[in-house]
Order: structure tokens, then C-alpha cells, then sequence
């Protein structure tokens, strides 16, 4: 599925008039808040995702959800969520580079407030990740099934969902929630990281090797 034309919209505001996508560092940031979320919800002795769903999750995505300032559009003015981030794939050597990835709900305009929620979504399907790569959008809930993720699990379980979602509001006067959001890789933010055009699918299959910026979060990973 090629991306929609509201999506394009709004990953091109995210990718253009938020202040953290318009510096080539905008997505080290983006991977360091990655790994320190991992750390957070990995910490021992209780580990919010059990290693048994991480040791079947075809890619893990790191989102961190946002407020959006209103943005006047057609004579509308239009607000909601959206959320920056990375996604990671599992590949025959380990861990892939990461890729820069946005979502969004019904939202334009940029970042207007601290962040609302922090999610990790773990993939368990090869066709969502199939999509991704290629540059396709996914709608949480409609192209794919989303549910909470276990805390515990039978190991040699069919995961019951596409997706499963860990994590969740920073600040409990908000409820944020995935479901409905579209999400896709942002492929300006990959070459501005990366320093050349390279696309979703050569980083997510291992043929581009993770850079320095990413050895914390890949060495997490592997450790997991």
C-alpha cells in the first residue's frame, strides 16, 4: 500500500516544521529515547515485555507521542496526536539499523507540548514489516490487529495480534492511544541520519550496517 495523501501531509509537517526532524540529529535523539525507554521497561526484576515476545518479534517500533499545535488547513483548523520515532527489524545476523518512523492521528502541525505517551510496539507480523520496508503505511487496528501486550506468555503461543502495544501516558490527565494511527518510515529523515539516500527496506534487512549513534540501542537489543 503506497502512502495516502493525509499521510504524506502529515509526516511532511513532522519531517519539515517540528524542530527535532529538521536537524540531521533529530533522529539520534529519536534513537536515544529509544534506548532509554527500552532500558525503563526492560529494567529488572520485572521486565515489562517477557523475553519469550522478543524473541519472537519480527521488529520492534519506539514511538513517543506528541501533542500537535493547531494547523489551519482548507480554512479548517485541525489538531490531534502525533508521534516520532524508530523501528528496528530482526534479521538473520541480529538487530537492523534503525529507521526513522512517524504516525499520526487526524493531526498536523508541530510538536506543541512535552511528550504524552511513550510506546513499544512489538511486531509480530512479517507482512506489517514487509509493508513498512517498502515504504508503505500500516492503520493500527484496521490494517493490522492491535491488542496490549501479555505480561506473561506461553511459550509456542500464535500471538493473538498483529501487534502488541507496551507503555502508554506520561501524564495521567491524558489517554493516548495507538489504535487508528497511521504509521510509515520517514525516508528524509533516513538520509539526513545516514548521509545519502538509502531506503527502508536495505536498513531494515541488515544490508546497512548501524551506525555508532545506534550501538546502545542494538547492543540492548541483543542482550534482550
Amino acid at each position: 500500500m503506497k502512502l495516502i495523501p493525509v499521510l504524506v501531509t502529515i509526516t511532511t509537517v513532522l519531517a519539515t516544521m517540528s524542530p527535532t526532524a529538521v536537524r540531521a540529529d533529530g533522529m539520534q535523539a529519536d534513537i536515544d529515547r529509544a534506548a532509554a525507554m527500552f532500558e525503563e521497561f526492560q529494567a529488572d526484576p520485572d521486565p515489562i515485555i517477557p523475553r519469550a515476545v522478543l524473541r519472537n518479534a519480527r521488529g520492534l517500533a519506539f514511538i513517543t507521542v506528541y501533542q500537535l499545535a493547531p494547523y489551519i488547513r482548507g480554512g479548517f483548523v485541525l489538531s490531534g496526536n502525533g508521534s516520532k520515532g524508530v523501528l528496528v527489524a530482526r534479521t538473520a545476523l541480529g538487530w537492523s539499523a534503525p529507521s526513522a518512523l512517524a504516525s499520526a492521528t487526524a493531526a498536523y502541525g508541530p510538536e506543541d507540548k512535552a511528550p504524552l505517551a511513550e510506546y513499544i510496539l512489538v511486531i509480530n507480523s512479517s507482512d506489517a514489516m514487509s509493508t513498512l520496508s517498502s515504504g508503505g503505511n500500516i492503520t493500527l487496528g484496521t490494517d493490522v490487529t492491535v491488542a496490549e501486550g501479555p505480561r506473561k506468555t506461553i511459550v509456542g503461543a500464535t500471538p493473538p495480534a498483529a501487534i502488541y502495544t507496551y507503555g502508554g501516558s506520561l501524564d495521567p490527565s491524558n489517554r493516548t492511544s495507538v489504535e487508528g494511527a497511521v504509521i510509515a518510515v520517514i525516508s528524509d529523515e533516513n538520509t539526513l541520519f545516514y548521509g545519502r539516500p538509502v531506503s527502508a527496506q536495505s536498513i531494515l534487512s541488515g544490508l546497512v550496517a548501524p551506525p555508532a549513534g545506534a550501538a546502545k540501542l542494538v547492543k540492548l537489543l541483543e542482550n534482550h
